[in-house]
């Protein structure tokens, strides 16, 4: 049954997904806590060196595992399949801030709900968009 689970590209996705999550919160506690970057800026340097180590850790998960590899693409093609995966994100992240967020904002959507319908709705097309770029 678990097997069978762990078929479905959903379901890795999701595993995927959490697992670069779970990376990200590390990261940030990590070099807020023992490195001591404690200020508003190094907080953010945080967030952004954390950020980019899941984007990393879940297209390499994505890559490797969802997206069902294959053993001809190396080298170059797996750079070039990075920063096709960084774009997708990017722009991802432009839709959230800059549409989505002030709509549900004006509609005086709750900012914690208009954050999750967001991540929902990211996911969802993160998922649609990436399998359509990667999966062979």
């Amino acid at each position: 049954m678990i097997s069978n689970l762990l078929n479905s590209s959903k379901i890795r996705f999701l595993i995927g997904g959490v697992t670069a999550v779970v990376i990200n919160l590390v990261v940030i506690v990590f070099f807020v806590e023992i490195f001591g970057f404690k200020s508003p800026f190094l907080k953010n340097i945080a967030n952004i060196i954390s950020m980019e180590i899941g984007t990393i850790c879940s297209f390499c998960i994505y890559r490797f595992w969802v997206w069902e590899p294959t053993n001809q693409i190396q080298g170059k093609q797996v750079f070039n399949q990075l920063l096709i995966y960084h774009l997708t994100l990017g722009t991802g992240i432009v839709i959230r801030s800059l549409i989505i967020f002030p709509i549900l904002n004006w509609l005086k959507v709750n900012y914690v709900l208009n954050v999750t319908i967001g991540i929902l709705i990211f996911t969802i097309l993160n998922y649609l968009i990436n399998q359509k770029i990667f999966k062979p």
